[in-house]
């Protein structure tokens, strides 16, 4: 009888000790959204490596190489920068061997990539995991992990990408920024995901556009109609081909949300049938 509480505190403990983190906040902007990335006080030369290199922007217009939804999101080392460092800052920059302080390899853990087969020979590529990869703990530095950005994190997942997992649109490192502290970070708005540049774009954009389009044509054929005295005859076909060009352009926006919004269908049945009736009208 005494094992069963032990046994509860058991299943009751998290499956893992979260490690210490250092103080600083550093904001990843990526094409797709930003992610707030915390170092871990037990990988220490790998997170002064690092912290240096993002307080001097060594990471901007670095391309993310590789998405495995199920593994890890990967962007790739300075050397790969779109504005290339120079040579010499490139070369100077240490390669370090393993460190195994940062604990497990679970889900929003950065680590280190390495050269292969030689886990000593760390150098500026990292990925960023999207599940718990035991094998690589003992032989990848996790030296730190995502605190904020999660949803954009959890939506890069699905970033469209060819057979080798490569995305099919380039995406990068924008910038990055290092924050002394979470109450310095606070101060600053965070960019949530970016469907379009994620490749979700649902027709927003297109359906802006149209909707403005719309308004603009039923303003400028309301305001015709209002002046039709002052500009003679043909403003009244002027006043009604504005009108059609705004109620077309509406429905190009609205229809394919109508299957889904039934008031939204009443509203463009109803809207039909009145533009119908106002050419008639025309017509006589």
């Amino acid at each position: 009888m005494r094992s069963l509480p032990l046994a509860v505190l058991l299943f009751a403990a998290p499956a893992f000790a979260s490690p210490a983190l250092k103080p600083e906040r550093i904001v990843l902007k990526t094409g797709a959204g930003d992610l707030v990335v915390a170092l871990y006080a037990g990988a220490p030369r790998h997170a002064a490596k690092l912290l240096a290199l993002f307080r001097e922007g060594a990471y901007d217009t670095v391309p993310v190489t590789k998405v495995d939804p199920s593994r890890f999101i990967a962007f790739g080392g300075v050397e790969r920068r779109r504005e290339p460092l120079p040579a010499a800052r490139v070369g100077a920059i240490k390669r370090l061997d393993v460190e195994t302080g940062g604990g497990p390899h679970r889900a929003g853990v950065v680590a280190m990539a390495h050269a292969p087969g030689d886990p000593d020979a760390t150098e500026t590529a990292f990925v960023i995991l999207f599940a718990h990869i035991a094998p690589m703990d003992g032989r990848f530095s996790a030296v730190g992990e995502v605190v904020g950005g999660r949803e954009v994190l959890e939506a890069l997942k699905a970033l469209p990408v060819d057979g080798e997992a490569r995305p099919r649109a380039p995406l990068e490192l924008r910038a990055t920024t290092v924050f002394a502290s979470e109450t310095e970070l606070a101060k600053t708005v965070l960019r949530g995901p970016d469907e379009r540049a994620l490749g979700r774009d649902d027709g927003a954009s297109r359906r802006r556009i149209l909707l403005i389009l719309a308004v603009l044509g039923l303003a400028a054929g309301a305001g015709v109609w209002l002046l039709r005295a002052r500009l003679g005859p043909a403003a009244v076909s002027i006043a009604l081909l504005t009108v059609l060009a705004g109620f077309f352009s509406a429905f190009a926006a609205l229809a394919d949300l109508s299957a889904s919004h039934s008031f939204l269908s009443v509203a463009l049945f109803a809207s039909t049938v009145g533009v119908f009736r106002l050419m008639g009208r025309f017509e006589r």
